[in-house]
């Protein structure tokens, strides 16, 4: 029995182009489903929500975050975690815990409050940590 050359598939040279013109057809047919989605002439599917898709950890996290108005930056100040920390909650590699936890949900649910009272518990400006060298 023969090997196939490299340039035909398992399926034989014409198997292979009828498989691409299949997965061209489905593509096609579902991009024109996407237009009219957008155009309101048709209803999708199913709706994801974001907790659906992301956890619901994560979204409460993303949408603590959006309510607040804050940039990454600026929430981890918030929460007194550093920004990578921030950003390894949103993308799901960890998960918050205890205080900062407990902080995004009273974000999530007043944000305008979490704010005031930051700020004015930033409004004093805090020590400046100190390293020091090692003996």
């Amino acid at each position: 029995m023969s090997r196939p050359r490299r340039t035909e598939s398992a399926f034989g040279a014409s198997g292979a182009t009828t498989m691409r013109k299949q997965l061209f057809q489905e593509l096609l047919e579902s991009v024109k489903e996407m237009k009219a989605i957008e155009r309101g002439a048709m209803k999708p599917a199913r709706k994801n929500t974001a907790a659906e898709v992301l956890g619901p950890e994560r979204a409460a996290l993303i949408e603590a975050r959006r309510k607040t108005g804050l940039s990454q930056a600026q929430f981890a100040t918030l929460l007194d975690v550093s920004a990578r920390t921030l950003q390894d909650w949103e993308q799901g590699r960890r998960q918050p815990t205890g205080a900062a936890r407990t902080l995004i949900r009273m974000a999530a649910k007043y944000p305008k409050e979490v704010l005031s009272v930051t700020r004015e518990h930033t409004k004093r400006a805090p020590a400046k940590r100190r390293r020091v060298a090692a003996l």
